[in-house]
């Protein structure tokens, strides 16, 4: 879905492009108010507030009868074609992260990455989430960062 088209006067270098992706994914979601439509309204309020032209929103629906991440995987697609746009606005970390590889794929957009009701806007260095993964992965299996790296 496209939210609105830059005219043809509008300077890329001067427009603040994003993109937003919401997800549900269980139907209980939709009944507690993080449903699809509520995260749009707060990611569209946030987008204005910080002068963000949305160019695109991506969506995912996910529950025990329909699973995938086919708006996440075209959003990727959509941001490696279009290097101008430079940020993501998502409601949380848990709406945009579900693997450690999905860390690794917008890390290596480059892009920067707003979590809005957590009120952070960074952008993921590789390093950064490889080292830290692999620090999650070492907690998890009890081992030491020293045993392995020695």
């Amino acid at each position: 879905m496209t939210i609105s088209n830059m005219g043809a006067t509008a300077n890329a270098a001067d427009i603040n492009l994003a993109v937003i992706y919401i997800r549900i994914s269980s139907q209980e979601q939709c009944m507690d108010g993080r449903n699809l439509e509520a995260q749009k309204r707060l990611l569209l309020k946030y987008a204005r507030t910080h002068q963000h032209h949305i160019v695109r929103v991506f969506k995912d629906i996910e529950t025990i009868e329909q699973s995938g991440r086919a708006g996440f995987n075209n959003m990727i697609r959509f941001l490696q074609d279009h290097p101008g746009i430079t940020n993501i606005l998502v409601e949380g970390t848990d709406r945009i992260f579900r693997c450690l590889n999905d860390c690794f794929l917008i890390s290596e957009l480059g892009r920067q990455l707003h979590l809005v009701k957590e009120k952070k806007a960074l952008t993921l260095a590789k390093r950064d989430v490889y080292f830290k993964g692999l620090s999650s992965l070492l907690m998890m299996e009890g081992l030491q960062q020293a045993d392995v790296l020695q």
